[in-house]
């Protein structure tokens, strides 16, 4: 992360984002609004980590995990929407 500009004193802050995301989705199954928030949160997050990666001019390797969840967030945010 150090690549990215992302110090070891961020990672906890951005874990801690992440493991919200997962626990919203989570409990979304029960709470369509919680759901959906959590779904568009997650996308937000992984948009941001994208825009970081290509800021940095890193390689489209280094940019493919990132790429995925943001897109798995995409379809799982529009399923929640549409249940």
């Amino acid at each position: 992360m150090q690549s990215v500009g992302v110090g070891a004193s961020q990672m906890r802050g951005l874990a801690v984002l992440e493991l919200l995301g997962a626990a919203g989705l989570f409990v979304g199954i029960w709470s369509k609004p919680i759901g959906v928030a959590a779904g568009v949160g997650l996308c937000l997050y992984f948009l941001g980590a994208l825009v970081v990666h290509v800021r940095a001019k890193h390689s489209a390797k280094d940019l493919t995990p990132a790429l995925i969840v943001f897109l798995l967030a995409v379809i799982v945010t529009i399923l929640e929407f549409a249940r």
